[in-house]
């Protein structure tokens, strides 16, 4: 298979790859203090946003900008680009993409979302986005 050539990362490249990757710690954090607080419906959410953060924080390193916020077309255009995704990173991928919007509005799920979401499945939530 053809290698690609190293390109050096420009300051300005950097710099966004930078604020998406703080912003995707900061998203992570509120995850793991959401789980504390008993709000797992919150937890979820913000472990998505984590995901999702990190995988912009790589396209804006390679120089692409995507506006969606699916983590399974994020991996599908790094792929594209040329990065091995193991397929096991997909299917985490697609766990944590259901919870964008159900975890997250209040008609996600047609009612309370408190009643779909406990510990055990924010922990999960947690436990994917840190992969």
């Amino acid at each position: 298979m053809c290698r690609r050539p190293r390109v050096p990362i420009l300051p300005a490249v950097r710099e966004e790859a930078t604020w998406w990757l703080n912003t995707a710690a900061g998203d992570i954090a509120g995850a793991r203090a959401m789980l504390d607080t008993g709000h797992p419906n919150l937890c979820a959410f913000h472990a998505q946003q984590a995901a999702e953060k990190s995988l912009k924080a790589l396209l804006a390193a390679r120089g692409k900008v995507h506006r969606g916020h699916a983590c399974v077309d994020l991996l599908e255009i790094l792929r594209g680009d040329g990065v091995a995704v193991p397929a096991d990173l997909e299917t985490t991928a697609r766990r944590l993409d259901l919870h964008y919007v159900l975890s997250g509005y209040p008609n996600g799920l047609g009612g309370d979302r408190t009643r779909y979401y406990d510990e055990a499945i924010a922990r999960e939530c947690v436990e994917q986005a840190d992969r």
